[in-house]
């Protein structure tokens, strides 16, 4: 039963991380100068991190 407390707090401890570096590659993502010729289109970075989150996800279970 306590192994399983420590996976869950390990769990939303890597949740919480990769939320914030998605955040912080959508930030950077709005600094970076990019025209593409089209309006709203955007290099995506964010989205990356949230492909490797459920990549990550995946392979722990």
């Amino acid at each position: 039963m306590r192994s399983q407390g420590k996976y869950r707090i390990k769990h939303i401890a890597y949740l919480a991380m990769f939320a914030a570096l998605s955040i912080i590659c959508a930030y950077i993502e709005i600094l970076i100068p990019f025209s593409f010729g089209i309006p709203g289109v955007k290099l995506g970075l964010s989205n990356l991190i949230s492909l490797l989150l459920l990549y990550i996800g995946r392979k722990t279970e």
